[in-house]
């Protein structure tokens, strides 16, 4: 074990205490690209030196915690990376990756831009495969498909699930498994647009936009706050040359809001994930009610008047 300090007992672990690890975790940042660094577990011990069998997930370059587990589960970020990349170059998938970890490296995602192109709306678009893996047991050793417009790289998530790529967070990863759920992925994509492109065909004046997120913002559980809301609502009265065509439907509100989270992510990757999910997520549930029994009435819950506290009203703002 390694000393919190010079004059701590050598029986005395680093995180034998939550102050210990209150403040290693106090001094953490938000987002960096330093994703590629080995990872260990070393076994918690109390005030006393006694095991407790919780095992703390520790960064070796820096000697940072990063989060704690009650077995062995480490599952490097390389080797995910690494196995993933080989398995869309066994389907002949190209690709450019994006990588971001948050928390000094307890939280993991990669973002993958897709070589193939599509068509939604008529317009060019390029799948965006999302990875996400982390050692603090916040997040599923995941993958998300979305899509990107390419006349403004504006994402879009939301309308696929999470397929996980392993059965839990477990050290060991299948090749063969991940490469059949990034098969699966992509079987899914031609399903995924034909959903997308239904937001076309709902119409929606600026008072039910103004609803919509709204309701949005009170439905969500805080993922899209109402000042979220009210941003999202400025850029839909304030549209770009390339939105401007697209008409008063919810496809132009998506990308409204995608523009909007598209900015902020440089500074709140996390959050503006979350929100990015649930934004894309509730929208296509309105625009198909036939998925679900949910969402045979997400559109009525949306374009209805909020309650008085998620109203949103530009003139006061």
């Amino acid at each position: 074990m390694i000393n919190i300090t010079e004059s701590t007992p050598l029986n005395q672990s680093r995180f034998s205490t939550l102050s210990a690890i209150a403040s290693m975790k106090a001094s953490v940042k938000e987002r960096t690209s330093d994703w590629d660094f080995p990872v260990a577990q070393e076994e918690l011990l109390t005030n006393e030196g006694r095991k407790t069998g919780i095992l703390a997930v520790v960064r070796q370059d820096t000697g940072d915690y990063l989060g704690q587990y009650r077995k062995q589960s480490l599952l490097p970020n390389k080797e995910l990376v690494d196995t993933f990349e080989s398995s869309l170059k066994s389907e002949g998938i190209s690709f450019d990756r994006k990588i971001s970890v948050m928390g000094n490296g307890s939280r993991f995602t990669a973002s993958y831009e897709l070589g193939n192109k599509i068509s939604v709306l008529g317009e060019a678009h390029s799948p965006v495969m999302h990875i996400n893996n982390s050692y603090d047991g916040l997040r599923k050793v995941s993958l998300n498909l979305g899509i990107e417009r390419l006349i403004c790289l504006n994402g879009m998530t939301g309308f696929s699930k999470d397929f996980e790529l392993n059965k839990r967070h477990s050290p060991k990863l299948n090749s063969s498994f991940i490469a059949s759920k990034v098969l699966e992925a992509m079987k899914s994509l031609p399903n995924s647009i034909g959903q997308v492109e239904k937001l076309g065909s709902i119409k929606a004046d600026d008072s039910v936009i103004t609803n919509v997120l709204g309701n949005l913002a009170q439905y969500s559980k805080g993922i899209i706050s109402p000042k979220l809301a009210m941003r999202i609502l400025v850029a839909w009265f304030n549209p770009t040359n390339d939105e401007m065509p697209l008409g008063n439907n919810l496809y132009r509100l998506a990308q409204a809001g995608n523009r909007v989270l598209r900015d902020l992510e440089t500074k709140r990757i996390e959050k503006t994930q979350k929100a990015r999910y649930s934004f894309g997520q509730q929208l296509v549930l309105a625009a198909n009610p036939e998925v679900s029994s949910y969402a045979r009435h997400a559109w009525d819950q949306l374009k209805a008047i909020p309650s008085d506290p998620y109203r949103l009203d530009l003139a006061t703002n």
